[in-house]
């Protein structure tokens, strides 16, 4: 099935090949380069079915039925009647930064604020965001609830008004959508609005999704040194990003492995929620899906994608292990970890002009 986003991947291709910028490879190359690992192709989408051309179940992934955003299915390393990767000449790799050579220079915001009266801390994750807001050069989302919140066991607490948070972000180009405050579901009341702003997207489109962390939280509480390290590490590391999300479809800072949400099938989750995603990947996915549950956000990632198909920057460990809201935890393990990552990655934040030229970030 052919679409919008792959009408601009190849005139994308075909300006570079007219420059000289881009050669087309053959059979035996594209062999030698790999086109044989499963979901390698930029266009890959779901599997269909786990069977080979013959119809018959098989355990060899490159021979399973696929869905292809180029040629409607195709198999991966198996010669048919359909399309496969050995041969296909719209074939562009996630393992090659430079192939396709737009892929992520659209990059999308989703945000969700529950804007808390009286403690700063809602206003202070917007402060973060906004340091960091021209690294969003699609779409940018800001989703705020209304009315006051209650938490069970916890006090009834005032919302301060959305045009509060509308004027936070003022000039910055944001769209605002509101909706009333669920109590019972924070904001996975605002998942099933926020992504079709989104989605489908270009081929190379990605998304970052995040929200307002803490609200809730005293002051002294861990969460906030969590929240800072989260918008540290998704947003001023784009080149390392970039890098990621050619070979996994998503990543965050913090991945938390197992099942830790009973009754849905998650099986890992992004512990904080703060995740980027390409939109081509997400599009594909049942993401409409999302549990209706506190922590809804979280889980549905693990039941989107598998754990391999996913990525921790910084952390990852099981359910019963990572704990961010520990004190504990997050001065003995988190905080000597993040020291060793930034001296091997460096501070990208001197790197901003940089970071968000649109022609930088393809070099």
């Amino acid at each position: 099935m052919r679409n919008k986003s792959s009408s601009l991947i190849r005139r994308v291709v075909s300006r570079n090949l007219s420059h000289g910028k881009v050669k087309r490879r053959s059979r035996q190359s594209i062999k030698s380069e790999g086109r044989t690992r499963p979901g390698d192709c930029i266009h890959i989408g779901p599997i269909i079915e786990r069977t080979n051309a013959d119809g018959k179940p098989c355990q060899c992934e490159g021979k399973w039925l696929r869905q292809c955003d180029e040629r409607g299915q195709c198999r991966i390393n198996e010669t048919w009647d359909g399309a496969d990767c050995q041969s296909c000449a719209q074939y562009w790799s996630r393992s090659n930064p430079n192939d396709p050579p737009e892929f992520a220079a659209t990059r999308h915001l989703l945000y969700f604020i529950c804007p808390l009266a009286g403690n700063g801390v809602w206003q202070n994750n917007v402060s973060q965001l906004l340091k960091r807001i021209d690294l969003f050069t699609g779409k940018r989302v800001i989703a705020i609830v209304t009315g006051n919140t209650r938490r069970p066991g916890m006090r009834p607490q005032i919302l301060d008004k959305p045009e509060a948070v509308q004027s936070a972000f003022a000039g910055h180009g944001c769209e605002f959508v509101t909706m009333p405050n669920n109590k019972a579901l924070g904001e996975v009341v605002a998942w099933p609005t926020l992504w079709p702003h989104v989605l489908p997207g270009g081929s190379g489109d990605v998304t970052f999704y995040a929200h307002a962390k803490g609200v809730n939280r005293p002051k002294h509480s861990p969460t906030h040194r969590w929240t800072e390290i989260m918008y540290e590490t998704m947003l001023d590391h784009w080149k390392l990003i970039r890098e990621s999300l050619i070979l996994h479809p998503v990543i965050c800072t913090f991945k938390k492995i197992g099942f830790c949400f009973p009754g849905t099938s998650s099986t890992w989750h992004p512990h904080g929620t703060f995740a980027w995603v390409r939109n081509v990947d997400m599009a594909a996915r049942k993401w409409q899906a999302v549990p209706q549950l506190w922590g809804g956000t979280e889980a549905v990632w693990g039941m989107l994608f598998r754990p391999e198909e996913s990525a921790g920057l910084l952390h990852a460990a099981h359910g019963q292990t990572l704990n961010c809201y520990s004190v504990d935890y997050m001065t003995r393990v988190i905080e000597p970890q993040y020291l060793k990552w930034k001296e091997k990655h460096g501070d990208n934040r001197a790197q901003n002009d940089e970071r968000i030229s649109g022609e930088a970030v393809q070099a």
